[in-house]
This record gives structure tokens, sequence and C-alpha cells, in this order.
């Protein structure tokens, strides 16, 4: 397999010549190869032990309620002014911006209302992620420089060729090194 993106729910085995260059690998369980990257050092991640499903919609989520968050703080500032006015006002205030008062509110009701929901997602693919054990990467002979191994949430690059591994399995213990 060469320069691509693998997505798969269990695993991925490379047979025949086992070579897996370039690109993202990503598999909830286990990923089998012969030799992982190239001489070239091309760039070759590899990621275990983690639903790529899941994976995904954790950091799609986070990222909406990141929008969400800064939209919702908006709202809020908007609600502020138009309230101070209203209460300068009193009687004179202008039924244009007593609607668009009533807009905000609504707005407002209906972002903490998704914002509840997306947190209550969130906070269930955390407990997931975190609770999901094992993960492997077997390899048959040779990882070169230039890749990098993630089972879980430990990860570990590769700077230098390591040879003759004979079906070695690389677990959580060698992925040690934070990134």
């Amino acid at each position: 397999i060469m320069h691509s993106q693998v997505t798969a729910e269990k695993g991925v085995t490379i047979a025949g010549k086992g070579v897996l260059v370039g690109g993202m690998t990503r598999a909830g369980e286990e990923v089998k190869a012969k030799v992982l990257g190239s001489k070239l050092s091309v760039g070759t991640e590899i990621e275990v032990g983690i639903n790529p499903t899941l994976k995904e919609e954790y950091f799609n989520l986070q990222e909406t309620l990141k929008e969400s968050k800064k939209n919702h703080e908006k709202i809020v500032k908007g609600l502020a002014t138009l309230n101070q006015l209203k209460s300068r006002m009193l009687s004179s205030f202008p039924t244009d911006k007593q609607a668009m008062l009533e807009k905000l509110r609504s707005a407002d009701e209906q972002m903490n209302s998704s914002m509840e929901a997306a947190k209550a997602r969130f906070e269930e693919l955390d407990k997931r992620m975190s609770q999901m054990r094992g993960g492997r990467i077997i390899v048959g002979d040779t990882i070169h420089p230039g890749v990098k191994l993630t089972i879980g949430k430990s990860v570990r690059r590769f700077d230098e060729v390591v040879k003759n591994l004979r079906n070695n399995k690389i677990g959580r213990a060698s992925c040690r090194e934070r990134v």
C-alpha cells in the first residue's frame, strides 16, 4: 500500500511484500505489515487502538463545540447590549429592537440546547475512547525513518531504521514517547 488513506474498524493486514509506505493507516485493533515506511523517510502514519470512526466524530464535535462557543458569546453580547438599551429607553424601546431581542433570546435557547447535547455526546465519546484497550502493530521486518506509530494515546516516531523485527508486536510500552 503506497501513499494511501486507509481506515478499518478492526484491522489491516498487508500480504505479499507487506510494504506500507506513506499516507495514513487507521485501524481499531491491529495493523500487520512486513515493512513500514521506506529508505527515503516518506511520512507514514499508523494509528491503532481507537476506533477511527469514533475518533473522527470526537474531533469534529470538538471543532463544532469551539465554533458554537464563539457564536454563543456573540449572542450573549448582543443580548446584553439590547437589554441595557431597553432599560435606558423604557417605554420608547423601538419595535425593531424588541424583535431583534426576541430573536436573540430564541437563538440563545436553541444554542444552549444544542451545546448541551453536543457536550453530552463529546463526554460520552471521550469516556469510550479512554476505555479502549489494546491495539497493536505487528512488523515482520523493518521500520524506516519517517514512520509515526500511534497506539491509543501513545506515540512514537522513528528517526532511524529498525531491522530484523521478526513479527515483533509493537504495543503501548513501545510507544510511550509523547508528542
